[in-house]
């Protein structure tokens, strides 16, 4: 970084000759394992391992800032996102919304407002038979609990705030007015066509973005 003025430039250059290093013990490693040294290779060998693996989480890291860079919520939030009344029960917003639809997640809103998010998580929650008496009121996350983000956050603050919160939804509001939402699913969609079309100038390295799916 001193010598080139470049932090990203610094950071790929370290994670490269971190990766040599690694490589250099684990083949040391091995070669004192079948030598005999049982106990000296073996160990040999984990640091590398375990430094091949800090060098690739490190380039990893590194790949998602800059693909993500300078993108805010507003940029990649769904603005046609569907909303159900609080009052429709569980049993019609599984047969007239989720299986006609497959979407996993509704809004709930009452009068304009946004009251509250239900996910097909919270719906297999409550016992089927319950499905016809029971209302989305009752199985959603209100308002208060949902962790919204302004239109101008960066998309790097709102994967901050889905790993924070282990969330898969987040609200795109201003004044109290929905205006979109982001999922974890889309977010990734979005990483991964940057990554892919390096049109973020991502580091063009071999990693593999991750994901996880707990809605």
């Amino acid at each position: 970084w001193h010598r080139h003025g470049d932090p990203v430039r610094a950071a790929i250059g370290a994670a490269r000759a971190g990766r040599v290093v690694a490589f250099l013990l684990i083949g040391l490693g091995l070669v004192e394992f079948l030598l005999g040294s049982l106990i000296g290779g073996a160990w040999l060998a984990f640091i590398g391992w375990f430094l091949l693996n800090a060098a690739q989480e490190s380039v990893l890291q590194l790949s998602i800032r800059s693909a993500l860079s300078g993108l805010r919520a507003e940029d990649i939030m769904a603005r046609d996102c569907p909303t159900v009344s609080g009052q429709l029960s569980l049993a019609d917003l599984v047969h007239e919304h989720i299986l006609r639809t497959g979407r996993r997640c509704f809004l709930v809103s009452q009068n304009g407002r946004l009251e509250g998010l239900v996910t097909l998580h919270q719906v297999k929650a409550v016992p089927q038979e319950r499905w016809g008496d029971s209302f989305v009121v009752q199985a959603m996350t209100p308002i208060d609990r949902l962790h919204a983000v302004a239109p101008e956050t960066e998309i790097l603050e709102v994967l901050r705030v889905m790993e924070q919160h282990d969330v898969n939804q987040v609200p795109v509001t201003q004044a109290g007015r929905l205006l979109g939402m982001i999922t974890r699913d889309h977010l990734l969609r979005v990483l991964y066509a940057n990554l892919e079309l390096g049109a973020r100038e991502a580091p063009a390295l071999s990693v593999s973005a991750p994901g996880r799916n707990r809605t």
